[in-house]
């Protein structure tokens, strides 16, 4: 059963111990122990792995770069910080950007083909250094396989129960982030992501729920 902790977003810009302080102990004894294995793996990443899912305007980006900044004062060294953004094949690439996370994760991928936005094409490779500890993070990056190659499994999602003010608080956080860029495709990116959450139930995979 995940642990359930709280986080209210208005603090995601705070100082790390803003963070819940067992979330940052978690990861910590996940990655700070240069990489000696807490589960069996489905591939031999030779250090940590922290993956983090979330519906859009969950908090998902902030929690991440937070955290990775605690993980730092914390004592870890090395530690690599990638965004599902950079490896979304456009608007409709939500269910790529999966693919590509399981992929790197089953051991399959040395790295991942960033994506333009601007132009709607890749544009480079970026490489990933197996020996050093990271933290992945972006909706749609936590399945069943992306699961097993990982340690840690953070899912976030507003704490209110009402699914449609909790819908309403998501869209106000992202559109208020991303502006008039992100408001023509904010239906199409959610029923994405309704797909994924039906298909993966990536909140019953987590090892930890963060309500922000």
């Amino acid at each position: 059963m995940a642990l359930i902790l709280r986080m209210p977003l208005d603090q995601s810009a705070a100082a790390p111990t803003a963070l819940p302080a067992a979330l940052v102990r978690a990861a910590l004894g996940v990655l700070a122990r240069g990489g000696e294995r807490v589960r069996p793996r489905t591939q031999d990443w030779a250090a940590g792995v922290i993956v983090i899912d979330g519906r859009s305007g969950s908090g998902k980006t902030s929690v991440a770069g937070q955290l990775s900044r605690a993980l730092t004062i914390g004592g870890v060294r090395g530690l690599q910080l990638a965004h599902l953004d950079s490896w979304y094949q456009g608007w409709s690439g939500l269910g790529t950007g999966t693919r590509i996370t399981e992929g790197l994760l089953a051991g399959r991928r040395v790295g991942y083909p960033t994506w333009d936005w601007p132009t709607g094409r890749v544009s480079g490779f970026v490489g990933l250094d197996r020996r050093r500890p990271i933290i992945i993070e972006g909706a749609g990056s936590l399945t069943r396989e992306s699961a097993a190659g990982a340690d840690l499994r953070i899912w976030l999602e507003v704490g209110v129960p009402d699914p449609a003010m909790e819908a309403a608080v998501r869209k106000r956080r992202a559109l208020d982030r991303d502006g008039d860029g992100f408001r023509p495709w904010w239906d199409m990116w959610a029923e994405q992501e309704v797909r994924h959450v039906r298909d993966h139930d990536p909140r019953a995979l987590a090892d930890i729920v963060l309500e922000t």
